[in-house]
């Protein structure tokens, strides 16, 4: 297991390493210990869904990874939870999106 703490002793960063690589599940948090993003490393990588917060806790935003890139369907939300839109990844680069109508 790893985890960072800032000058206060807040905790930043936790996960773990193998073979000197993260791997399994990361979270990280701002300098208040506010969480900004979670998600899973495979071989370094960022993978699988990522989600990621706004200041006040609620999601921001939910990114798929694979083998690093954004590849998929990202869903992104306001800062009140709404989800207001959908935008298509292809290898990191964003092909399409469309406002979410709720």
């Amino acid at each position: 297991p790893y985890t960072s703490y800032n000058a206060a002793g807040v905790e930043i960063t936790k996960g773990q390493y193998t073979s000197g690589q993260r791997s399994g599940f990361w979270v990280f948090r701002d300098e208040l210990g506010s969480k900004t993003s979670e998600g899973i490393y495979i071989d370094g990588e960022q993978d699988s869904i990522w989600t990621y917060y706004h200041p006040n806790g609620k999601c921001s935003s939910r990114l798929p990874n694979s083998g690093g890139v954004t590849h998929g369907i990202g869903s992104y939300y306001t800062p009140e939870g709404t989800h207001f839109m959908d935008k298509l990844f292809e290898f990191d680069n964003l092909v399409a999106y469309r406002p979410v109508v709720n």
